[in-house]
């Protein structure tokens, strides 16, 4: 897991990122010197974040974004969502390094993990009948649970840019995969061609779907061309599939006339949301849970206690009471978040707006810091930590770090430190006092 901030305003947006990357099935292994923060593009004011997966088909994403800022030079574009465009463009284009055999290990992955579940669910279904297990049977609740399955999946958002002819085009290239998947959950299980034939419509439905389940979140930021405001749009990308990449729009935040400052935080986001808020969002969730509950059970309770006495109480006017607790609560409810808005992140978005590029990035990271301190001085696992990366992006300017670590010494690399140098190796030699 991660923490990484993002701070905006109309002069330029901070963006922040910890370097704690766990490792291994069960995530106890972590190491704290992970890159999530790049500059995109070489000439263009635009930068990028990454969380979650720190591989994509096996790739790392540090060697998909300097790749892809090597071979786009000093193309520019009008808007960022261009740059979005763009940079899921070249990932489409990179068959060698996304090769088939890849994207089918993607599509077999994903097979053998949801048809695990579905084993699971069928297997509990199972054990809660009480006749004998006649093939009859379990054929018959393995129906149900493929059914009720499907129905679930296909009641989820197809991706954008997913193509009409996709799930023909997948079955003939993926359905060999999915099969021996299915075989290899489900073995001799008894089960009807239908279900058989299910199982793997299940699959292909899942991967053009907004279901993802391994996923990575990318966050590009910075500005267009012709843009005088910066923006920032947050992705989800998963796989890729027949050349497709798998990706969701999460959000955009763009600066106007009308917007004019925002802390936006990504992954592990509790204490910045705690910060703005007012009340850890836990915290938050179950008092109004509890409050919801409080109104809602008090009438039942009334009218029982009535009847127990022997007073007879309309139907009806039991539903109107409880129609006006649940109005009430929803005014409670209203009253909490105006009062947030009023004396918590209100007035922050209002300084936020005014802030200096120094005090941008100064925010973006104390923010990152919030939630390693949380980390460090309590009993979870440390998931957030180790140097904070912190950029400032601005339109003069461009892509600025604040704040960079590096692997290496850097008096030990002047040639590599060079290649960041205006005035290349030469320039930078004569003007460092450690050459």
């Amino acid at each position: 897991m991660t923490a990484e901030v993002g701070v905006i305003n109309r002069l330029g947006i901070a963006l922040a990122a910890d370097s704690a990357v766990t490792i291994g099935p069960d995530g106890r292994k972590i190491y704290t010197s992970a890159e999530k923060l790049f500059q995109l593009a070489e000439k263009a004011p635009v930068g990028i974040m990454v969380y979650g997966n720190a591989n994509y088909l096996t790739v790392p994403w540090e060697t998909i974004i300097k790749t892809y800022r090597s071979r786009s030079g000093s193309k520019v574009f009008p808007q960022l969502s261009n740059y979005v465009d763009d940079f899921l463009s070249f990932i489409e284009s990179q068959q060698k390094m996304f090769p088939d055999e890849a994207q089918r290990n993607y599509v077999g992955h994903v097979a053998l993990m949801y048809f695990q579940v579905l084993r699971n669910e069928l297997d509990n279904a199972l054990r809660e009948l009480q006749d004998d297990l006649t093939d009859e049977i379990i054929m018959s609740e393995f129906e149900k649970v493929v059914f009720q399955a499907i129905k679930e999946v296909r009641s989820q958002q197809i991706l954008e840019n997913i193509p009409d002819n996709f799930i023909e085009t997948i079955k003939e290239k993926y359905a060999d995969v999915v099969e021996n998947r299915r075989e290899q959950t489900f073995g001799t299980l008894p089960r009807t061609p239908k279900t058989d034939e299910t199982l793997v419509s299940i699959i292909f439905e899942i991967v053009q779907r907004e279901i993802f389940g391994f996923d990575s979140g990318i966050v590009i930021a910075g500005f267009g061309e012709q843009e005088h405001f910066p923006s920032l749009i947050e992705l989800q990308i998963e796989g890729m599939v027949n050349d497709i990449p798998l990706s969701l729009k999460r959000r955009q935040i763009t600066i106007d006339t009308n917007i004019s400052g925002s802390i936006v935080p990504f992954a592990q986001r509790e204490m910045v949301d705690t910060f703005m808020q007012g009340i850890d969002p836990y915290l938050q969730k179950l008092i109004e849970r509890s409050t919801l509950e409080l109104f809602s059970g008090i009438v039942p309770i009334i009218f029982n206690e009535l009847r127990n006495n022997g007073v007879d109480i309309e139907g009806e006017l039991e539903n109107y009471l409880s129609d006006k607790l649940q109005q009430i609560a929803d005014g409670v409810r209203k009253e909490w978040e105006h009062n947030q808005k009023e004396h918590y992140w209100g007035p922050i978005v209002n300084i936020i707006a005014f802030l200096p590029k120094d005090e941008l990035a100064a925010t973006a990271e104390a923010m990152v810091n919030l939630t390693k301190f949380k980390r460090r001085v309590s009993d979870e696992r440390e998931t957030v930590g180790g140097p904070i990366d912190v950029a400032v992006i601005s339109k003069g300017d461009g892509f600025v770090w604040i704040k960079h670590k590096h692997y290496f010494d850097a008096r030990l690399n002047p040639r590599f430190m060079a290649k960041y140098h205006k005035g290349g190796y030469d320039e930078y030699a004569k003007n460092s006092q450690e050459i």
